[in-house]
């Protein structure tokens, strides 16, 4: 899959014509963030992945989001958004090989989990009154994440979902 188009960036966006710089400054901090385990076999999160079509639903959701949509507080787009920021539910959809076995991949399942948080807090910019204290007690658990970047994308929502513009 294109990550553009799991990032949901449209071929004529303004965001994509900042894209490559982002998404080098990203894949920077979640590698260097990897690379604190070298040595290590990545971890192996058990339990199934999320039903077929999950990326198609993921990139749907997150576009509410970041549009500023009202519809992406809807039951089944919330849920969604919130399955997103669910660090252990993104470890067994993203998969990778290393030496033959099937393991979780950390970066690409962090990707999504502050690829949604950036998604809300855009939400939020876009409509300030829209009541988001539905994903308060995910983003609370990203705040204790063992992953630096998620950490600090999660406190950085907090904060602005706490500001009433």
């Amino acid at each position: 899959m294109n990550p553009r188009h799991h990032l949901g960036f449209s071929r004529g966006s303004a965001q994509l014509k900042r894209w490559p710089m982002a998404m080098a400054c990203l894949l920077l901090m979640l590698s260097l963030v990897a690379g604190c385990r070298r040595g290590r076999m990545p971890e192996v999160v058990e339990g199934p992945k999320s039903p077929p079509g999950w990326e198609v639903r993921y990139n749907a959701a997150a576009a509410l989001a970041r549009r500023g949509s009202p519809h992406a507080v809807d039951e089944r787009v919330k849920g969604i958004l919130l399955e997103m920021l669910d660090e252990e539910q993104q470890m067994r959809n993203f998969r990778q090989e290393v030496q033959g076995r099937q393991v979780s991949d950390p970066a690409s399942a962090a990707l999504t989990v502050v690829t949604t948080l950036q998604a809300l807090n855009e939400l939020h910019r876009r409509q300030p009154n829209l009541d988001l204290s539905d994903f308060y007690p995910a983003i609370d658990k990203l705040m204790e994440s063992p992953n630096l970047v998620v950490r600090t994308e999660a406190k950085k929502t907090k904060q602005l979902l706490a500001r009433k513009d």
